[in-house]
């Protein structure tokens, strides 16, 4: 947070520790809201794995009773995590519908006025747009920081080969590493997440029969 690494440098003006202690909460809430999401991501990429492999070990033979119990038991959970991704995906068309109707209604209302209805729809439209730029933003914003950090990492972790780094640096580098690792999970979640997808297709299919 800027304000906390300006903390560190010196003393904060009144307005600026009254930001720092506003802001502090809704923060920590957010890492916090973010951990349960992680919690809740890899708890269904686990059940997901373990569905495909008694599904695979099914089309061999029988399973057991307690394999059967298992998969009787995560098949919900999983068809659930489906379900909100498709969720998730029908809200981002929906946005970005929102997003083309608003550029649409904009280039029109430069030509002349709208009509009672167009108002309408745009004054309706307009905020969720403007959600989905300011969530681009933000991605867009946490991409380039953990970017930055893993080019940081490299760099720092090269001067390390070279000789031992100044305390500085050390800090600097044990405070990096978890984002560039956290970077480079994301990527191997991401690949790993598709191929499972495309392995439960024909169990998702089966149990809609």
């Amino acid at each position: 947070m800027e304000l906390e690494a300006l903390a560190e440098q010196g003393p904060l003006t009144e307005e600026q520790e009254a930001e720092l202690a506003e802001l502090q909460p809704k923060v920590a809430q957010q890492q916090k809201r973010k951990a349960r999401d992680a919690e809740r991501y890899q708890a269904g990429k686990v059940a997901v794995d373990r569905v495909v492999e008694l599904e695979a070990l099914a089309e061999q033979g029988p399973l057991t009773e307690e394999q059967e119990a298992e998969l009787a038991e995560l098949q919900p959970k999983v068809a659930q995590q489906q379900k909100r991704k498709a969720r998730d995906a029908e809200r981002y068309q929906a946005r970005k519908v929102a997003v083309a109707r608003v550029v649409e209604l904009e280039a029109l209302k430069e030509q002349g006025p709208l009509t009672e209805e167009q108002e309408a729809e745009l004054a309706e439209l307009q905020p969720k747009a403007q959600q989905k730029q300011k969530q681009k933003e933000g991605n867009a914003e946490r991409y380039q920081a953990r970017k930055v950090a893993v080019a940081r990492v490299v760099e720092l972790e090269a001067l390390k080969e070279q000789g031992p780094l100044t305390e500085e640096q050390e800090a600097e580098l044990a405070e990096l590493q978890p984002k560039a690792q956290q970077k480079q999970k994301r990527r191997i979640m991401t690949r790993s997440g598709t191929r499972r997808e495309r392995l439960l297709l024909p169990v998702l299919w089966s149990w809609r029969r």
